[in-house]
Formats: structure tokens, sequence, C-alpha cells
């Protein structure tokens, strides 16, 4: 098998992969607004795993380019998957390697979206967390009550206070 053949297989899988890992981020979102605590924990782990293979597969793939840059004459970094397809040896791999260069910049940017919106969404679920047992902390021990909107020292019972409204 021809290097740029097993590219594309490498980024079939990883495109896979990274689809996988976006129905994964989806589950997160919908198990975090419904509470779902131990099916969050399944997706979590779910998650974890696709980003191992997603990260070997990421090593075998770095390798991959590596050996077909320097056959080309080009360097790693510097070769584009468009320069890798548009080389005349690799015309019959041109149209899958564009197409799945355009599929995982797509299922990429929609993984990443997904995952910053679930980052919001759980850092105002952890905020929601904190503020709530402050609010219990506070009616199990206050240390003060407020009278008047000024701050006084009290020995008051638990949960007692004092404010003047307008």
């Amino acid at each position: 098998m021809s290097s740029t053949a097993q590219l594309v297989d490498i980024l079939e899988q990883n495109a896979a992969l990274y689809e996988e890992l976006a129905g994964a981020s989806e589950e997160e979102r919908i198990s975090v607004e419904m509470g779902l605590v131990e099916r969050l924990e399944e997706v979590v782990k779910l998650k974890e795993n696709l980003s191992i293979k997603i990260k070997l597969l990421e090593e075998t793939r770095l390798k991959l380019v590596s050996r077909i840059a320097e056959a080309l004459g080009r360097s790693a970094e510097d070769i584009t998957l468009a320069e890798i397809a548009n080389h005349p040896e690799n015309r019959p791999y041109k149209g899958k390697l564009i197409s799945l260069r355009d599929r995982l910049q797509k299922v990429a940017g929609r993984t990443a979206e997904t995952n910053n919106f679930n980052k919001n969404l759980l850092s105002r679920c952890i905020v929601s967390v904190m503020d709530a047992m402050q609010c219990m902390n506070n009616l199990v021990m206050p240390s003060e009550t407020y009278s008047q909107k000024r701050r006084v020292s009290s020995k008051a019972g638990s949960g007692r206070m004092v404010s003047r409204s307008f």
C-alpha cells in the first residue's frame, strides 16, 4: 500500500473518530442539561477513550506525512494536504484527500463549538452549585445579620435576617 493510500485510510479513521467525538459531545450537553449524572460519567469516559485513539492516530499520521513530504522534497511542517493531493503520482487520491480534509475541518469545528458550549454550561452549573452551597451554609450557620443595609455583628439565631426595603 502506498503512503498516500495509507494517509487516506488514516484520515478516514480520524474523521470517523472525530464524528463519534462530536456525537459524544452532544450527548454530554444533553446529560448536563437533564441532570443525568451517571450518563454524563459514561460520556466523559467515552470522550477520554476517543481522545486517546485520536492522539495515537495523529502520531501515526504525522510520521506518514513526514515520510511523504520527504519523498516530495518538502518539509513536513510546511506541506499541506492540498499539495500532497496535487502531486502527479497522487492524482488517483486527489478527490478523496480533499473531501477528507473538508470533512475533518467541518467535524473538528463542530466538535470544538460543542465542547466550548459544554465548558461554559458546566462552568455555570458549578457556579450555581457553589452559590447554592453558600446559601445553605448561611442558613445553617450565619455569622452576621443585616439591618438597614448595614452589617452588624450579632448572635442572632440561625437564619435570622433583617432588612429594610424601600
